[in-house]
């Protein structure tokens, strides 16, 4: 529905507040079609006291790194489940922020 009513070959951007471990952060995810130079899935998440992380992927790497997980998805597809985990409206998709620590768990 989100990403539906977008027009081709533009940017849709979607800013909310979401809590991770009792923190507020500013999560913003900017989604294109992947085309050109354009990325599929650009994230910046920022918390309340100002320290800032930001990524941007392509659709051939978003397209990969599912195919690897055994899980294939097509990068429009994901940028839809991370519509749906930012704004807290699928119960089978959700966003978390990972600490160093918890990736060495990993």
């Amino acid at each position: 529905d989100f990403l539906k009513k977008r027009k081709p070959r533009t940017m849709v951007e979607l800013t909310r507040w979401v809590e991770f471990d009792g923190t507020a952060f500013e999560v913003t995810a900017t989604l294109g079609d992947g085309e050109d130079e354009d990325a599929a899935v650009a994230l910046e998440v920022e918390s309340t006291s100002g320290e800032r992380w930001c990524g941007s992927f392509s659709a051939e790497y978003i397209e990969s790194l599912t195919s690897k997980t055994g899980n294939y998805k097509r990068a429009t597809t994901f940028a839809q489940m991370v519509v749906s985990a930012i704004e807290g409206s699928a119960d089978s998709v959700y966003v978390d922020l990972l600490k160093s620590e918890d990736l060495a768990a990993l």
